[in-house]
């Protein structure tokens, strides 16, 4: 319900690494978390979005999830959409007017879905990736959200933020054309038929 109760979730060492980056950071000004408002903030924040994304991931000896101009359109479209229904949370950190981190989420009526982040790998020494969750979870919590879904993957971070697994679920659907039905039914049979074949391997060893 409160910040200070979700810090009061953490453990000793990560509730200290919270509060020093909030006094030494947010409090004095240095960084500073923008959220776009209305769609004349839209296209610069979401070029730095995509920037920071690019840059973080290149640093990685990966593309990420923009990796192709399609993709990319894709997203962008998508949402400048979401920020009309106001379902979209574009934000991002600047470090003494400096881009430091970025966050491309999604909003619900009582949850928000960290989606995707960007940050500067140059300035890895704030802790961008920290500061921008710590943002995005008290913002969370001011605006009355029951839940910050940090999505798949079993990332060891998630664990020091007290997230709790959840089951997930994979939906896959086709257009009601008939080449697209036979390529879904034969992608479905392909995997099928690993599982099956994992399933044999295990019995049989």
């Amino acid at each position: 319900a409160t910040w200070d109760e979700y810090l009061g979730r953490l453990s000793k060492t990560h509730r200290k690494k919270f509060r020093r980056l909030e006094s030494r950071l947010l409090e004095t000004g240095l960084v500073q978390w923008h959220v776009v408002r209305d769609a004349e903030e839209f296209d610069a924040a979401w070029d730095l979005f995509e920037q920071l994304h690019r840059q973080r991931w290149q640093s990685l000896g990966q593309r990420g999830c923009l990796g192709s101009p399609q993709w990319q359109a894709f997203h962008r479209e998508v949402a400048r959409q979401l920020l009309d229904e106001g379902r979209l949370r574009l934000a991002w950190l600047t470090y003494e007017g400096q881009p430091l981190a970025a966050e491309y989420q999604f909003v619900g009526d009582q949850i928000v879905y960290a989606y995707q982040g960007g940050l500067a790998p140059e300035l890895l020494k704030h802790h961008p990736g920290r500061l921008a969750h710590l943002c995005a979870t008290r913002l969370s919590i001011e605006e009355g959200r029951k839940t910050l879904d940090l999505l798949s993957g079993d990332e060891p971070y998630k664990q020091h933020y007290r997230a709790q697994a959840q089951k997930t679920y994979r939906l896959q659907m086709a257009p009601p054309r008939r080449l697209a039905q036979w390529r879904h039914w034969a992608c479905t049979s392909v995997v099928e038929a690993g599982r099956l074949a994992k399933r044999c391997v295990g019995l049989l060893s």
